[in-house]
C-alpha cells in the first residue's frame, strides 16, 4: 500500500526551457513542471496555475513533461530538456469551471500523447478530447 505522503504530495520537477527571445539566443531558465505525472497529479497541478491551463509534451517513449502555459511554448521547453523537434508531440490540459479541455497537436506524428498512461486516463474518464490537429 502506498503511503499518505504519496496522496498528498505532487511530485513536482525543474524543467529546463531556453528562452528565444533573448538578445543571446539559447539562454537557458529553470522552470516548476511535472515529469510522468499521474493523473491527479496533473488535477492538482492544473489548480494552482495562473489560467488553470498546462501544456504538456510526449515522446515516442511516452514520456511525459508538463508546466504552466503561461511560462513556456512546447518547443522551447522540448529543445531546453534536450528533446529533438518533431520527436514529440505537444498539446494543452485547461479547466474551464466543471469542463475539462484536453487538446494534441499531432503534426503528423503517429498519436504518441494518448498512448500516454496519464493523458489516455484523462481523456477516458474527463471524455475531452476535443481536436486532434495534424
Amino acid at each position: 500500500m502506498l503511503s499518505f505522503k504519496k496522496y498528498i504530495t505532487e511530485k513536482s520537477t525543474k524543467l529546463m526551457t531556453l528562452l528565444p527571445y533573448m538578445a543571446d539566443r539559447g539562454q537557458v531558465k529553470t522552470i516548476r513542471g511535472l515529469e510522468n505525472p499521474t493523473l491527479s497529479e496533473i488535477e492538482r497541478f492544473i489548480m494552482n496555475t495562473k489560467r488553470k491551463k498546462i501544456r504538456f509534451i510526449v515522446d515516442k517513449s511516452k514520456n511525459l513533461l508538463a508546466w504552466d502555459s503561461n511560462i513556456a511554448i512546447h518547443d522551447a521547453v522540448g529543445e531546453g530538456e534536450g528533446w529533438k523537434r518533431g520527436e514529440y508531440e505537444k498539446g494543452e490540459v485547461d479547466k474551464h469551471k466543471d469542463k475539462w479541455t484536453l487538446r494534441i497537436f499531432s503534426a503528423g506524428r503517429k498519436g504518441f500523447a494518448l498512448k500516454n498512461k496519464a493523458i489516455a486516463e484523462l481523456d477516458k474518464r474527463k471524455g475531452t478530447l476535443t481536436s486532434i490537429l495534424g
